[in-house]
């Protein structure tokens, strides 16, 4: 969960103890159910146990619909409720937009069993290596920031107040969305300096 590389691309002592303090804080959490199924789905994409980049996304998506719990219009409410959350970190590109696009042509077709689809939302190129390049390029920039938006948005729910997160786990309906439509930036010592690692 904690960024791996500093600027020397080594490990640090500081480093260490942010791993540290986030592995006593998920351990603390570990009963607050959509923080926690949120935390094991990103695991299981990080630590490669999912092996294909379709599955992968899927399951970073799942991830961070466990935390957002988005409700009528799905690929809008999601992608504004990250890129709100996750507004005092810079990305490349505008996150909402993209995440919104994302969802609807990516992950819903994944989804709904469209044949030969890639997280791009295109279908895989007949022929030609530069096409085939760009296909892999873009499915590895797809990956790339929707695994920083769920390691990010993770780390800032670790941050939340215990009450907030033990809310977010118990309650349903208008309540639930309320406490998440309310949700500010986030902030805290475990996300303080950290960086979206992503193209």
């Amino acid at each position: 969960m904690a960024t791996a590389f500093d600027h020397c691309r080594c490990y640090t002592g500081s480093l260490v103890e942010s791993a540290n303090q986030i592995a006593y804080r998920i351990i603390e959490m570990r009963n607050e159910k959509r923080l926690f199924s949120a935390f094991n789905l990103f695991t299981q994409v990080a630590i490669g146990m999912v092996s294909s980049s379709q599955m992968a996304v899927m399951g970073l998506f799942a991830a961070l619909e466990c935390l957002f719990v988005p409700k009528g219009n799905y690929a809008q409410t999601l992608a504004t409720r990250v890129s709100r959350f996750l507004s005092s970190f810079h990305f490349p590109s505008g996150i909402s937009e993209w995440l919104e696009h994302e969802y609807i042509q990516g992950r819903s077709k994944l989804i709904h069993g469209v044949p030969d689809m890639h997280p791009s939302g295109k279908r895989p190129a007949q022929g030609g290596q530069r096409t085939e390049e760009r296909m892999v390029t873009t499915r590895t920039v797809t990956f790339g920031r929707l695994h920083e938006l769920v390691r990010l948005s993770v780390l800032g729910f670790l941050c939340l107040l215990d009450q907030i997160i033990k809310d977010h786990s118990s309650r349903s309906g208008t309540h639930l969305q309320n406490l998440i439509g309310h949700l500010g930036p986030a902030t805290g010592r475990l996300i303080a300096g950290q960086t979206a690692w992503c193209d």
